[in-house]
């Protein structure tokens, strides 16, 4: 390894600035998380509603599934 006290101040410069780079980029990244992280929250909160919302439908209209199979071609074959 290189002995780094006889740093010249262009050295710890360029290091701040890099660490300062650094930083940024590490906050952009976090911000860009937390905003997919929202969004995930948000369709996870869609999807419990309408699942809801077919279980409630299915109930109330027990004989619609069995009037369409999952297995049969759709109707344009």
């Amino acid at each position: 390894m290189k002995d780094d006290s006889n740093a010249t101040p262009t050295q710890i410069q360029e290091l701040q600035q890099k660490v300062s780079f650094l930083e940024a980029q590490l906050q952009d990244m976090s911000d860009v998380v937390y905003q997919q992280q929202k969004t995930l929250d948000q369709h996870r909160r869609t999807i419990q509603a309408l699942t809801a919302r077919f279980q409630q439908a299915a109930e109330l209209l027990p004989g619609l599934a069995s009037q369409a199979p999952h297995d049969a071609p759709p109707p344009h074959y």
